[in-house]
């Protein structure tokens, strides 16, 4: 084989391993950002769960007081 040959193959083969990389990196971003984004859902509905029984309270505190 030429030396031609072997560069193209040495080249192709550069090629085709950063394309290969550059999927996985890809698809692994995103489940990573569907992750956070369920993560933060979470979190905010845990929040506002957190939120309205403090003002639940605080109402029943009030009617308590009348």
């Amino acid at each position: 084989m030429s030396e031609w040959g072997i560069a193209l193959i040495a080249a192709g083969s550069a090629i085709l391993g950063s394309i290969t990389t550059g999927f996985f990196a890809w698809k692994a971003g995103h489940r990573q950002a569907a992750a956070a984004e369920t993560a933060g859902q979470a979190q905010a509905a845990a929040l506002i769960a957190t939120v309205q029984a403090t003002l639940d309270e605080q109402r029943r505190a009030r009617a308590g007081e009348r």
